[in-house]
Protein backbone atom coordinates (compact mmCIF):
# COMPACT_ATOMS: atom_id res chain seq x y z
CA UNK A 1 0.00 0.00 0.00
CA UNK A 2 1.05 3.65 -0.37
CA UNK A 3 1.14 4.03 3.40
CA UNK A 4 3.47 1.05 3.88
CA UNK A 5 5.74 2.14 1.03
CA UNK A 6 5.94 5.64 2.43
CA UNK A 7 6.68 4.37 5.92
CA UNK A 8 9.46 2.12 4.61
CA UNK A 9 11.09 5.01 2.75
CA UNK A 10 10.82 7.24 5.80
CA UNK A 11 12.43 4.72 8.16
CA UNK A 12 15.45 4.11 5.95
CA UNK A 13 16.03 7.82 5.46
CA UNK A 14 15.56 8.72 9.13
CA UNK A 15 17.49 5.94 10.86
CA UNK A 16 20.95 7.47 10.42
CA UNK A 17 19.86 10.60 12.28
CA UNK A 18 17.92 8.93 15.08
CA UNK A 19 20.54 6.19 15.54
CA UNK A 20 23.87 7.72 14.43
CA UNK A 21 26.77 5.31 13.92
CA UNK A 22 29.10 7.66 15.77
CA UNK A 23 28.54 9.41 19.07
CA UNK A 24 27.05 12.86 18.57
CA UNK A 25 25.69 15.42 21.00
CA UNK A 26 21.94 15.98 21.03
CA UNK A 27 22.29 19.57 19.67
CA UNK A 28 24.35 18.16 16.79
CA UNK A 29 21.67 15.55 16.13
CA UNK A 30 19.07 18.34 16.11
CA UNK A 31 21.08 20.36 13.56
CA UNK A 32 21.65 17.34 11.31
CA UNK A 33 18.00 16.33 11.41
CA UNK A 34 16.83 19.87 10.61
CA UNK A 35 19.18 20.03 7.62
CA UNK A 36 18.13 16.62 6.35
CA UNK A 37 14.42 17.26 6.69
CA UNK A 38 14.64 20.72 5.14
CA UNK A 39 16.07 19.20 1.95
CA UNK A 40 12.93 17.08 1.49
CA UNK A 41 9.75 17.91 -0.38
CA UNK A 42 6.71 18.47 1.83
CA UNK A 43 5.70 14.82 1.38
CA UNK A 44 9.24 13.62 2.08
CA UNK A 45 9.46 15.86 5.14
CA UNK A 46 6.32 14.30 6.58
CA UNK A 47 7.31 10.69 5.83
CA UNK A 48 10.91 10.96 7.00
CA UNK A 49 10.01 13.16 9.97
CA UNK A 50 7.25 10.86 11.21
CA UNK A 51 9.54 7.84 10.79
CA UNK A 52 12.21 9.60 12.87
CA UNK A 53 9.75 10.19 15.71
CA UNK A 54 8.55 6.58 15.46
CA UNK A 55 12.13 5.25 15.69
CA UNK A 56 12.89 7.52 18.64
CA UNK A 57 9.77 6.23 20.43
CA UNK A 58 10.92 2.65 19.85
CA UNK A 59 14.36 3.44 21.29
CA UNK A 60 12.80 5.12 24.33
CA UNK A 61 10.57 2.12 25.02
CA UNK A 62 13.52 -0.26 24.64
CA UNK A 63 15.46 1.82 27.17
CA UNK A 64 12.52 1.71 29.61
CA UNK A 65 11.39 -1.91 29.32
CA UNK A 66 13.16 -4.79 31.05
CA UNK A 67 16.49 -5.64 29.46
CA UNK A 68 15.27 -8.97 28.07
CA UNK A 69 15.97 -8.33 24.43
CA UNK A 70 14.12 -11.31 22.93
CA UNK A 71 10.85 -10.50 24.70
CA UNK A 72 11.08 -6.79 23.90
CA UNK A 73 11.96 -7.53 20.27
CA UNK A 74 8.84 -9.65 19.89
CA UNK A 75 6.71 -6.90 21.40
CA UNK A 76 8.10 -4.18 19.11
CA UNK A 77 8.19 -6.09 15.81
CA UNK A 78 6.09 -4.51 13.07
CA UNK A 79 3.27 -7.08 13.27
CA UNK A 80 3.12 -7.21 17.09
CA UNK A 81 1.37 -5.24 19.82
CA UNK A 82 3.81 -2.29 19.86
CA UNK A 83 4.90 -2.45 16.24
CA UNK A 84 3.00 0.61 15.02
CA UNK A 85 3.56 4.34 15.42
CA UNK A 86 0.16 4.65 17.11
CA UNK A 87 0.68 1.87 19.66
CA UNK A 88 4.18 3.08 20.56
CA UNK A 89 2.87 6.59 21.16
CA UNK A 90 0.11 5.28 23.41
CA UNK A 91 2.52 2.99 25.29
CA UNK A 92 5.04 5.78 25.91
CA UNK A 93 2.28 8.04 27.23
CA UNK A 94 0.78 5.29 29.40
CA UNK A 95 4.24 4.61 30.90
CA UNK A 96 4.61 8.29 31.85
CA UNK A 97 7.37 8.90 29.29
CA UNK A 98 5.51 11.68 27.44
CA UNK A 99 3.83 14.83 28.68
CA UNK A 100 0.24 15.36 27.56
CA UNK A 101 1.10 18.09 25.03
CA UNK A 102 3.92 15.97 23.57
CA UNK A 103 1.54 13.04 23.21
CA UNK A 104 -1.03 15.23 21.47
CA UNK A 105 1.59 16.68 19.13
CA UNK A 106 2.97 13.28 18.17
CA UNK A 107 -0.57 12.10 17.48
CA UNK A 108 -1.02 15.07 15.13
CA UNK A 109 2.27 14.21 13.37
CA UNK A 110 1.04 10.63 12.92
CA UNK A 111 -2.28 11.77 11.46
CA UNK A 112 -0.55 14.12 9.03
CA UNK A 113 1.74 11.23 8.02
CA UNK A 114 -1.26 9.01 7.30
CA UNK A 115 -3.01 11.71 5.26
CA UNK A 116 0.12 12.35 3.19
CA UNK A 117 0.81 8.66 2.64
CA UNK A 118 -2.69 8.08 1.28
CA UNK A 119 -2.77 11.19 -0.93
CA UNK A 120 -2.13 10.64 -4.64
CA UNK A 121 -1.78 14.34 -5.44
CA UNK A 122 1.05 16.81 -4.64
CA UNK A 123 0.77 18.17 -1.12
CA UNK A 124 1.62 21.47 0.54
CA UNK A 125 1.88 21.71 4.31
CA UNK A 126 0.82 25.35 4.08
CA UNK A 127 -2.68 24.38 2.90
CA UNK A 128 -5.56 22.59 4.68
CA UNK A 129 -5.98 20.02 6.09
CA UNK A 130 -2.27 19.91 6.97
CA UNK A 131 -1.91 23.54 8.02
CA UNK A 132 -4.98 23.19 10.28
CA UNK A 133 -3.41 20.28 12.19
CA UNK A 134 -0.01 21.95 12.40
CA UNK A 135 -1.64 25.04 13.89
CA UNK A 136 -2.65 22.84 16.86
CA UNK A 137 0.97 22.09 17.83
CA UNK A 138 1.57 23.25 21.41
CA UNK A 139 4.73 21.49 22.60
CA UNK A 140 6.68 23.16 19.77
CA UNK A 141 6.01 26.66 21.09
CA UNK A 142 7.48 25.74 24.47
CA UNK A 143 10.60 24.27 22.81
CA UNK A 144 11.16 27.37 20.69
CA UNK A 145 10.79 29.63 23.73
CA UNK A 146 13.21 27.46 25.68
CA UNK A 147 15.77 27.59 22.88
CA UNK A 148 15.55 31.37 22.78
CA UNK A 149 15.71 31.74 26.59
CA UNK A 150 18.46 29.24 27.41
CA UNK A 151 20.65 29.35 24.31
CA UNK A 152 19.69 32.84 23.06
CA UNK A 153 19.16 31.28 19.66
CA UNK A 154 16.35 31.80 17.18
CA UNK A 155 15.93 29.29 14.35
CA UNK A 156 15.59 30.58 10.80
CA UNK A 157 11.97 31.01 9.71
CA UNK A 158 10.90 30.23 13.25
CA UNK A 159 7.26 29.17 12.99
CA UNK A 160 6.45 31.52 10.12
CA UNK A 161 5.11 28.78 7.85
CA UNK A 162 3.33 25.50 8.49
CA UNK A 163 6.22 23.67 6.85
CA UNK A 164 8.78 25.20 9.21
CA UNK A 165 6.56 24.47 12.22
CA UNK A 166 6.23 20.82 11.20
CA UNK A 167 9.98 20.52 10.56
CA UNK A 168 10.92 21.97 13.94
CA UNK A 169 8.21 20.04 15.80
CA UNK A 170 9.59 16.75 14.47
CA UNK A 171 13.20 17.71 15.23
CA UNK A 172 12.42 18.75 18.80
CA UNK A 173 10.33 15.63 19.45
CA UNK A 174 13.25 13.44 18.33
CA UNK A 175 15.64 15.49 20.48
CA UNK A 176 13.53 15.14 23.65
CA UNK A 177 12.82 11.44 23.05
CA UNK A 178 16.53 10.69 22.56
CA UNK A 179 17.38 12.74 25.65
CA UNK A 180 14.94 10.71 27.75
CA UNK A 181 16.15 7.40 26.29
CA UNK A 182 19.64 8.21 27.56
CA UNK A 183 18.34 8.84 31.08
CA UNK A 184 15.62 6.30 31.82
CA UNK A 185 16.46 2.97 33.45
CA UNK A 186 15.34 -0.51 32.48
CA UNK A 187 12.51 -1.92 34.57
CA UNK A 188 13.78 -4.56 37.02
CA UNK A 189 12.14 -7.96 37.11
CA UNK A 190 10.70 -8.73 40.55
CA UNK A 191 12.27 -11.35 42.78
CA UNK A 192 9.26 -13.59 43.23
CA UNK A 193 10.74 -15.51 46.15
CA UNK A 194 11.15 -12.36 48.23
CA UNK A 195 7.67 -11.24 47.24
CA UNK A 196 6.14 -14.56 48.24
CA UNK A 197 7.89 -14.45 51.61
CA UNK A 198 6.46 -10.96 52.20
CA UNK A 199 2.94 -12.10 51.35
CA UNK A 200 2.99 -15.06 53.71
CA UNK A 201 4.69 -13.14 56.49
CA UNK A 202 2.00 -10.44 56.56
CA UNK A 203 -0.08 -10.82 59.71
CA UNK A 204 1.92 -13.82 60.86
CA UNK A 205 3.13 -12.09 64.01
Amino acid sequence: SACCAGASYGVSAAEAYVRPTRVTSLPEQLTQLLQTLDAESDRGLVLVGAAAVDLALEDLLRAYFVATDAAVDRLLESDRALGSFSSRTLAAYACGLLEREEFQEIELIRRIRNECAHSHTPISLDTPPYSDRIREFRSLDYSLTLLQTVRNKTLTDQGKTSRSRFLMAVAFQVLWLNWRAERVSHRVLPDMRDSQKSVFSEGAA
